[in-house]
């Protein structure tokens, strides 16, 4: 019964270390910051934002289009997952566009908020 009970205590422990609250800007989220995963990088694109779903990181990428920049497409790149889960989508931009993207995504979380 202890075993059983310890087995349910670290299983609640983890669904909450990867669903728990953050910022909506954060880089590196969930499970990946747990266990160190290495970013790929590439100097053309730069990681403006992660998003936790698709649908999330659709519609940042939808608000740079309209925006006049030139995102990367999310089946142009993988994302993180671990296991089969899904941790994080990346939203890439031109890293010549880097800055604009930011203050473009960060006007738009300012005006939905």
């Amino acid at each position: 019964m202890v075993g059983f009970i310890l087995t349910v205590v670290i299983f609640a422990a983890l669904v909450w270390w990867i669903y728990r609250p953050r910022k909506p800007h954060s880089a590196i989220v969930g499970f990946a910051s747990f266990v160190h995963l290495p970013r790929m990088t590439n100097p053309a694109f730069t990681t403006v934002r992660s998003a936790r779903t698709q649908a999330e990181a659709g519609l940042l990428i939808s608000v740079l289009q309209q925006a006049s920049l030139h995102p990367l497409e999310l089946g142009t790149y993988g994302h993180w997952s671990l296991a089969g889960v899904d941790i994080d989508y990346s939203v890439q931009v031109p890293s010549d566009e880097a800055e604009e993207a930011r203050n473009v995504l960060n006007a738009f979380d300012n005006n939905a908020a």
